[in-house]
């Protein structure tokens, strides 16, 4: 179970570089981790 969701993450992570670069990863990982209140 584990290993599949790291498979999963690391698909999507894969798909959102190649179209948005490294910089577009980090950008959505900060939205998704910014508290809908502070957003």
């Amino acid at each position: 179970e584990g290993v599949s969701l790291v498979l999963t993450y690391r698909s999507e992570f894969d798909a959102i570089v190649k179209q948005e670069g490294i910089d577009g990863l980090i950008k959505r990982l900060e939205e998704k981790n910014t508290p809908a209140r502070l957003a």
